[in-house]
């Protein structure tokens, strides 16, 4: 009976010293990044999606889904930036952004490694372009003119017609792009905050508070993002976070603003084209950021102000 129970011990121990390297093989194993071969026949295949998409014509899916399934470890990071590097307007913001999508998945370290490469593509390839300018009253319908015959008349609107075309087909790419500009902005801004790097949320605050000065709608964007972070943050980076967002949704409190949307343009067949405007009231979104911030930091919360409160207080006190 002792041999046989002996004899079980040593199988019990001996199992156990075999399957304990292969767990811990198991758990240490990370996935493989992208090959060099892999990741340019895949900016290939964006490239000629970008064109494909510039000229409002279908893109190819399986692309748009080998994009999005990307892993990157070290190795394949060296690669990608050297393709960010290179790309150029105005398909460069497209494909910028589907390089760098499946970084949000990624490790810190790694977004730590390629966060410069990302801020940089994006000044370059990301900016915010102006609507072409609209000769005044070059494309605006005529009024009853005395002595106009009906022929002459419609030879007239035809040619505005023919104008109208061709200022909404200069205007349509414009918009197109800034479209993309924004997704681009408010991924790279994303990625600062993962990055998880007091460098790096000093500057992603930067970007937020300089989009509210400027009375960009992507500041709003942006406190969603963090928003959004917050709950996971660690005690002490949430509380230097939390003092800054509060600082300033305080300054703010009782302020109502338009916001210029730079995604959304909003294109006039005969008149200036302009982006879409909207109306918020910052510290509402900036104080309860600061609330959700607080449970992280562990920090009292603050009452904020309901609309009417605020309505109610500009009518009194003025902005």
């Amino acid at each position: 009976m002792n041999v046989c129970f002996r004899f079980l011990i040593v199988l019990s121990l001996a199992a156990t010293c075999v399957a304990a390297p292969a767990a811990d093989k198991k758990a240490a194993k990370k996935p493989k990044g992208i090959s060099k071969e892999k990741l340019e026949a895949l900016v290939k295949g964006l490239e000629a999606n970008a064109q494909a998409w510039l000229k409002d014509e279908a893109v190819d899916e399986k692309i748009e889904r080998q994009a999005r399934r990307v892993v990157h470890d070290e190795n394949s990071l060296t690669q990608l930036r050297i393709r960010l590097a290179v790309l150029q307007k105005p398909s460069g913001v497209y494909v910028a952004y589907r390089l760098l999508d499946p970084l949000q998945r990624a490790d810190k370290e790694l977004i730590r490694k390629v966060i410069a490469s990302a801020k940089s593509t994006q000044r370059r390839v990301g900016t915010y372009m102006k609507m072409p300018p609209c000769p005044k009253g070059a494309v605006k319908l005529p009024g009853y003119q005395e002595g106009f015959d009906a022929e002459q008349m419609l030879r007239r609107l035809d040619a505005i017609q023919e104008k109208r075309q061709k200022k909404m087909d200069r205007e349509r790419p414009v918009a197109k792009h800034n479209r993309a500009a924004y997704r681009l902005e408010q991924l790279v801004y994303r990625l600062l905050l993962l990055a998880d790097e007091t460098k790096h949320d000093n500057h992603a605050i930067n970007m937020l508070v300089k989009a509210e000065r400027m009375k960009l709608y992507s500041f709003i964007d942006m406190v969603g993002t963090l928003g959004n972070l917050a709950p996971k943050m660690e005690q002490e980076r949430a509380e230097k976070i939390h003092k800054l967002i509060l600082k300033l949704g305080t300054h703010l409190k009782w302020k109502a603003k338009s916001y210029l949307h730079p995604g959304k343009s909003v294109i006039s067949p005969g008149g200036e084209s302009t982006f879409f405007k909207q109306h918020a009231f910052p510290g509402i979104h900036l104080l309860n950021l600061a609330n959700k911030l607080a449970k992280a930091a562990k920090a009292p919360a603050v009452k904020v102000p309901i609309r009417e409160e605020i309505d109610a207080h500009i009518a009194r006190h003025g902005q």
